[in-house]
């Protein structure tokens, strides 16, 4: 799950705040606290959140509330990495950039779409992050991006 507001700080209400960290912070949280159990039962894991390129690049203007909770989904990557690392759990984030779907194609009707990103080249990633030979891979940051 996910989703971004436009606004400007002025412009963001609380309740938009609450919504973006609900959406994009606090559901990577719960998803993850539901399936460590598992994994650590079973000594092996793949966690693969989703962040976006503000949470890397020092945040970006007019997207405060989901910037801020992209860099908490990145956070929480990084701490789970470390956390769960002796259990055979890797944590590790992508970041794309912006993604080719329906939503976005919406807000965004005269954009420049060439560089956008196809869901099944992001899954691509993600399917190689989750495999098995990825296992030394963990506590990173994989930014997603079209040349």
């Amino acid at each position: 799950m996910g989703g971004f507001a436009y606004a400007s700080l002025g412009d963001t209400e609380p309740a938009t705040w609450d919504r973006m960290l609900s959406m994009n912070a606090t559901s990577a949280f719960l998803c993850c606290r539901a399936a460590v159990p598992g994994m650590r039962a079973g000594k092996w894991g793949r966690i693969v959140n989703v962040a976006s390129v503000p949470a890397v690049g020092g945040g970006a203007a007019n997207l405060t509330a989901y910037s801020a909770a992209k860099a908490a989904v990145l956070n929480l990557t990084y701490s789970l990495a470390k956390e769960l690392m002796a259990d055979g759990i890797t944590a590790n984030a992508i970041v794309p950039s912006t993604i080719d779907t329906p939503a976005n194609r919406a807000a965004m009707p005269d954009a420049d779409r060439s560089t956008w990103l196809s869901a099944e080249a992001i899954g691509d990633v993600v399917v190689m992050l989750a495999s098995e030979q990825a296992g030394i891979v963990t506590g990173t940051a994989v930014n997603l991006a079209k040349a």
